[in-house]
């Protein structure tokens, strides 16, 4: 197949330069040795929507040469931020020149979405041949990785010949503030590295333990379970002297409640040695995107101590470069206690996240995604334990679930109740939202533990990767900005740049 190079739109508005907005037309190989009829390669953007105001994000685009837009997000509206709602959204477009439908994400698997796509696309590019190089599919995460419009990409690339160009937010603050191109391919390039080095290392620690297979088959055959249509009724959670309960959520993730995990004894034991002064908490500060595109600063009600011994922890959010947690070296204690938090998972863990919260009332702090975790695989297992006061950990499903005939939210509140176990897995990253809400009185100091395996290549120990300017919305890996940049892309055969890949550090 033909080399794909990053789109070169044209700035005007006349029919000029559509030769460089344009493909080839033709037959082509389709990967499954059969000719496929079809456009060839065309010049296609993609975007998120993110933390951005929709009259920001329409600015930008506009100024990035798109003219047409194709939402794809799964849902077609936003509790969090209704100027994203598609029909708000249309109007928005609509004063800033753009041209916008709402297409969503189609059932049935990524080659079901990007033939859904692909015929859209051809079918506007022969009623609007101006539409080549200056159409943009909107996905919901600012950073690409993080969102399901990758693979969207990846399929449209590969099966149908779209040559593509994710458009992210730079990580500066305006008047600098802009859109940077990032081809496709190097887009992709980094992140099946990354995911092949994670899968790597989980595969790694498994052999270590003697696991195989898939860690829903490991798991079920050996607690009570429900399914959380039925466990829902009641909401009731195992308590102490009871035996443990797997909660069977959709999307083949698991919820496992372990009460009585630790002894009293135990847990006095336990609170000493994450106390501060026994591990080095740092409290950050930290810095989210405004809708208007600068950042508000702010200071953590937390503090955090990161524990691992082959990486260090990226925080993106953090003010100041270098954006990670340094990994503190795992102490006797931690050894013995991942070893045993693994045993009941059934799943290798390496590290521990552990978070300290002054006595006080307790801001609701989410709901967060879990798709920022970078070193996490598609597929994770963590687990939760805490020390102190209890606060409830609730969770809920995106987008809504409809297995009762009926439109809802799947959510489960888990509250952490000192010595209990919290085990869940399944696609975190992909389904699931985070968070803790409020607490109405006064609790004393509590810790939360997150138990994890984590294998992120770019912040592994040891390793040089280059500078880490990455923020919440950027993933510092952009090529250089400016209109250059805009029209050009990769060039065409030039190989993307991947950063060599660690060696995976044994397993505990």
């Amino acid at each position: 197949g033909a080399t794909a190079t990053a789109g070169r739109p044209s700035n005007s508005d006349d029919g000029g330069g559509d030769a460089a907005c344009g493909g080839a037309t033709g037959s082509r190989d389709d990967g499954r040795g059969a000719p496929a009829e079809g456009p060839g390669l065309q010049d296609l953007f993609t975007c998120g929507c993110g933390h951005l105001g929709a009259e920001v994000l329409c600015g930008l685009l506009r100024d990035a040469g798109v003219r047409f837009v194709l939402d794809v997000r799964e849902l077609d509206h936003s509790t969090k931020r209704p100027w994203f709602n598609s029909d708000a959204l249309t109007v928005t477009m609509e004063a800033h020149g753009l041209d916008y439908a709402y297409i969503g994400q189609a059932s049935g698997g990524d080659d079901v979405w990007a033939a859904q796509m692909h015929s859209e696309l051809s079918a506007r590019a022969s009623g609007q041949p101006l539409c080549f190089g200056r159409t943009c599919l909107l996905g919901v995460r600012a950073v690409v990785r993080e969102c399901p419009r990758l693979r969207l990409s990846q399929v449209l690339q590969d099966t149908f010949g779209w040559s593509i160009v994710h458009l992210q937010p730079s990580s500066d603050t305006p008047p600098s503030f802009r859109l940077v191109p990032q081809a496709h391919q190097e887009v992709w390039s980094r992140q099946q590295a990354a995911w092949g080095f994670i899968a790597a290392f989980a595969r790694a620690t498994e052999a270590e333990l003697g696991l195989g297979g898939r860690w829903q088959d490991r798991i079920l055959p050996l607690y009570s379970s429900v399914l959380w249509e039925e466990w829902d009724r009641s909401g009731r959670l195992p308590c102490r002297g009871e035996k443990p309960l797997l909660i069977r959520l959709p999307w083949e993730t698991l919820a496992l409640i372990v009460p009585d995990f630790l002894s009293q004894a135990e847990i006095y034991s336990l609170q000493q040695s994450v106390s501060p002064g026994a591990l080095d908490y740092e409290q950050p500060r930290r810095q989210v995107r405004n809708p208007d595109g600068s950042f508000t600063q702010f200071n953590e009600h937390h503090k955090e101590a990161w524990l691992c011994d082959d990486f260090d922890h990226r925080d993106s959010r953090r003010v100041q470069p270098p954006r990670v947690h340094p990994g503190q070296t795992l102490r006797p204690w931690t050894h013995r206690l991942l070893e045993r938090v693994s045993n009941m998972a059934l799943a290798p863990l390496n590290a521990v996240m552990c978070r300290w919260e002054a006595s006080g009332v307790h801001l609701k702090d989410g709901p967060h995604t879990y798709a920022t975790h970078t070193g996490w695989g598609q597929e994770t297992v963590i687990a939760l334990l805490a020390v102190g006061a209890q606060r409830v950990y609730h969770i809920h499903g995106i987008p809504y679930f409809y297995g009762r005939g009926r439109r809802e939210v799947v959510t489960l509140d888990l509250p952490l109740q000192e010595g209990t176990l919290v085990i869940l897995g399944g696609p975190l990253k992909e389904r699931w939202l985070y968070a803790q809400p409020r607490d109405e009185t006064f609790l004393p100091e509590r810790i939360q533990m997150t138990f994890q395996l984590f294998a992120d290549p770019e912040v592994a120990k040891g390793s040089s990767t280059g500078p880490r300017s990455w923020t919440e919305d950027s993933d510092g890996a952009a090529l250089a900005a400016g209109p250059a940049a805009l029209h050009g892309g990769c060039e065409a055969g030039e190989a993307p740049q991947v950063p060599p890949l660690p060696a995976a550090a044994p397993a505990r």
